[in-house]
């Protein structure tokens, strides 16, 4: 059970080991349930501690393979059992400061296609410290501008709604996708305010108002495509 997916501010919660294993990536243990994010979606992993007993493992990351959930802790830990019942805890602020930027780069998206003509998001990163969001499109955006809406569009203080649907009722409801699925899958889909929706299992924050303080840090074409630069302070 993915339990981000389901509340992003659900930080700790008791779990149980399903399986403990060693890949090229190094030792990593699956939980029947997890609190930890794991990289992906322009996201990076949570980080933070999973205890068993009175042993406390060290996430060093969290990697999703297929539908497994993998939590790498580094060493071999063979006094692990599976069955055990532990407990997760993931680094709270960190988890805050990723959705805060995850949260910025989806308005940042939705905010410049609205201010500058001729522009769609296709692509954005979300990391601290080397955040973008990448446009394709001939239209052009200024920093001042951007950076000015999306402080009007943080400071509204819009609802940010998380929501499943199909491809197909995606885009019966939407727009077309730009790229391909299978028309039953589910798309778990974030919308701010009433700004189009986007597809995502990231995490989020309720609110724009939470993101804080953001700045466009820079704005540059690049092979053809706008990037818009940002960072929340």
């Amino acid at each position: 059970m993915q339990l981000f997916a389901e509340n992003s501010y659900i930080f700790e919660a008791a779990t149980k080991v399903i399986s403990i294993a060693v890949d090229e990536k190094g030792t990593y243990l699956v939980l029947d349930r997890t609190v930890f994010y794991p990289q992906g979606g322009g996201q990076p992993s949570d980080v933070g501690t999973i205890k068993c007993r009175d042993i406390v493992l060290d996430l060093t990351s969290v990697r999703k393979d297929g539908e497994i959930i993998k939590h790498y802790i580094g060493g071999k830990y063979t006094e692990i059992l599976t069955g055990e019942d532990c407990l997760c805890a993931l680094d709270g602020v960190a988890r805050t400061l990723h959705m805060r930027y995850h949260s910025a780069g989806h308005l940042l998206s939705n905010v410049a296609e609205s201010i500058c003509n001729g522009i769609v998001a296709t692509k954005a990163h979300c990391f601290p410290n080397e955040a973008y969001v990448e446009f394709t499109g001939t239209g052009t955006c200024e920093r001042d501008a951007a950076t000015d809406a999306m402080k009007m569009a943080i400071e509204a203080n819009l609802p940010i709604a998380i929501f499943e649907t199909n491809c197909e009722d995606f885009e019966k409801r939407f727009y077309k996708l730009p790229y391909p699925m299978p028309p039953k899958e589910i798309l778990r889909t974030v919308q701010i305010g009433n700004y189009k929706p986007i597809p995502c299992g990231g995490t989020h924050l309720a609110s724009t108002i939470e993101i804080g303080n953001f700045e466009v840090t820079k704005i540059k074409n690049k092979n053809g495509n706008l990037r818009i630069s940002f960072a929340v302070v």
